[in-house]
């Protein structure tokens, strides 16, 4: 983009056009065009918006889904209170009172808690007494599919990229006002320019308010996950979610070293 004084330099020239180099040419006719800065940083937004609702859709789809799934397994609920009878259980050796919940983050320590024998953990005792009693329920993972790749996306990242999105559309919506011809002189370029970019703007708003709507369905899932769960509505997707995928890959394995 040409500088204030390469702008000075360029509208004294009192030459012919046709005499100067053909960069020379189009710096000469960048000059002329009014709130050139705006323009190009505009045309720069309206080339990235769309793309960057392409990649937030899926994102954005995918937390839906996977809170979708989360809400209504009714096999891993299952699988949870087994987890809180041996808790109890273990509890109840110990003198301790019986806990009426556990929070899910505790499902990462399962592999960690090891019996006399070393290789036999809390995990390995779950998984023999689900295959004793309900052995279906070693399945759960079947209702959890889309756990098994959790994109690293937190929901409240993908919330704060659709609001910066509103605000750059809001943008070029407030440098639209500023570039429109203010006369009705305006050259027939002009005239296109700001037709095209109205229609653009039109499209990227219904774009816009259907992600905005998707991103609200995807928060209130997760809100009703986070209560059906008693865990803090503070907590983070990408933990929440971690845990879970996490303890489907540690029961699969346990799974296999119990019944090989």
């Amino acid at each position: 983009m040409p500088t204030p004084k390469d702008a000075e330099r360029y509208q004294s020239f009192k030459g012919s056009p046709s005499d100067l180099h053909v960069v020379d040419q189009f710096m000469l006719e960048m000059c002329k065009i009014p709130h050139l800065g705006q323009r190009l940083d505009l045309l720069l937004t309206i080339r990235e918006l769309p793309v960057s609702m392409r990649d937030l859709e899926p994102l954005i789809n995918q937390k839906i889904q996977v809170s979708k799934q989360l809400q209504s397994s009714q096999k891993f609920v299952a699988v949870l209170e087994y987890i809180l009878a041996i808790g109890n259980h273990l509890n109840e050796k110990a003198g301790k009172e019986k806990a009426k919940g556990f929070r899910l983050s505790s499902l990462t320590k399962l592999p960690l808690l090891r019996g006399k024998e070393r290789t036999f953990t809390l995990l390995h005792a779950l998984v023999e007494q689900i295959f004793l009693h309900e052995p279906d329920l070693a399945k759960f993972s079947q209702e959890l599919t889309e756990f098994e790749a959790i994109p690293d996306a937190s929901m409240k990242g993908l919330s704060a990229e659709v609001d910066v999105l509103k605000k750059e559309l809001e943008n070029v919506i407030q440098c639209r006002r500023l570039i429109k011809p203010k006369t009705i002189k305006a050259t027939p370029q002009e005239s296109q320019f700001c037709k095209e970019l109205k229609d653009l703007i039109q499209k990227y708003e219904g774009d816009l308010s259907q992600l905005s709507r998707r991103c609200d369905e995807m928060k209130k899932l997760y809100s009703n996950i986070l209560v059906k769960f008693g865990e803090p509505q503070d907590l983070d997707s990408q933990e929440l979610f971690g845990w879970i995928s996490s303890f489907i890959s540690e029961f699969k394995k346990a799974c296999a070293e119990v019944m090989p």
